[in-house]
């Protein structure tokens, strides 16, 4: 007689639970607990605060069922999302993650985390993915997605970090390197100057051959045409050489002679002396640099001596209406006396002062990158 009435009493009660619709009836339905449950129904009608606090104070006092605890935590970092509290929804599902343990499936809740969330678990994944190549390859799938939805969002560094959590949960997986090195190479490809330059670098971190460091070289080396000619393109150049090889950066950087500096004067702009001041040495010149002095001398053309060019002691004079001197300035005198032309002021002259100065510049070639 007891065990009937036991029995009555069970079907009372799930009768009464029909009735009433309520929370205990979902959970026996879908095998949740009331208190998941509850917070769904409250999470479904928008009362975000109520499902947030009961919820809470349910994981809080021990009330839901070790098993659903990845659940309760996936709840309540939804929860805490709708109602925009990131800080703590990134929180909750930090702890899902971690509650769900071994039985952790791709395309999960790592996909919820951020850089700065995922590196406090990592420990604990890296422990739980030990001799479980599953777990391992689920991880870091996530973890590779995270990485590449970071890149996409222009945070190269957190990019880089996710990628090489990625490699170190699941080391086996070696198709990841190398859509790591594509991702940085392809997003580098649509940058410019040193933006492009960060990202070709931190695809080499990521190249495992020789194909893949010429791409980066010729990468980097677009980089330093871009921003040629600010002095740190060579430095770019530098790496782009070492990857890319000599020949081909010698080709797209030839040396030059380009005129620097170009002034014409006449006798009128001499002194009393017939002394015209160009520039001082230092302010204009650079070691290697050819100075150049073109005269003509209006009725006179042959005579070489009415036109000099004088620097401390030394001077020289026009032979076949041109004068022209490699700078030294490691000479003393170089680094202040001004360049001084002398003229006959009795003859009409017209001068052109050049400077003419050995230039790296960029050709035109196509990089095939």
């Amino acid at each position: 007689m007891k065990k009937k009435s036991g029995w009555i009493f069970s079907v009372v009660i799930i009768s009464f639970a029909l009735l009433i619709g309520g929370g205990a009836l979902d959970a026996f339905a879908f095998g949740k607990s009331g208190v998941i449950t509850n917070a769904e129904k409250l999470f479904d009608i928008g009362n975000y605060e109520m499902a947030s606090e009961s919820l809470a104070d349910a994981i809080k006092k021990g009330e839901v069922p070790e098993k659903e605890w990845a659940d309760a935590y996936k709840l309540l970092g939804d929860i805490y999302q709708k109602m925009g509290r990131n800080s703590d929804a990134k929180k909750a599902y930090r702890y899902a993650v971690i509650t769900e343990g071994t039985g952790y499936r791709d395309e999960q809740l790592l996909l919820y985390l951020d850089v700065k969330n995922l590196e406090a678990i990592f420990p604990k994944l890296m422990e739980n993915a030990k001799n479980n190549e599953k777990l391992q390859a689920n991880y870091g799938a996530d973890i590779a997605q995270l990485a590449k939805n970071e890149l996409i969002a222009g945070r190269i560094d957190n990019a880089e970090d996710l990628y090489n959590l990625s490699l170190k949960i699941d080391p086996k997986n070696r198709e990841r390197v190398k859509d790591a090195f594509e991702l940085f190479f392809e997003l580098g490809k649509q940058k410019k100057g040193k933006e492009a330059e960060k990202y070709a670098d931190t695809a080499l971190r990521f190249a495992s051959n020789k194909e893949a460091d010429i791409k980066v070289g010729k990468l980097l080396l677009r980089s330093a045409i871009d921003i040629w000619p600010d002095k740190d393109y060579l430095a770019i150049k530098k790496k782009a050489v070492t990857l890319a090889g000599a020949e081909l950066v010698n080709k797209v950087f030839a040396v030059k002679s380009t005129v620097v500096f170009t002034k014409n004067f006449t006798e009128r702009d001499a002194d009393k002396k017939g002394h015209i001041s160009i520039f001082t040495w230092k302010n204009m010149t650079k070691k290697g640099d050819l100075l150049r002095v073109k005269a003509k001398i209006k009725g006179d053309e042959n005579n070489l001596d009415e036109v000099g060019l004088h620097l401390g002691n030394s001077q020289w004079y026009i032979k076949n209406g041109v004068i022209e001197k490699v700078v030294d300035n490691t000479l003393p005198y170089q680094s202040y006396t001004n360049c001084v032309i002398a003229i006959n002021l009795n003859k009409q002259i017209v001068l052109t002062v050049e400077v003419v100065r050995e230039i790296e510049t960029p050709n035109n070639i196509n990089l095939n990158i």
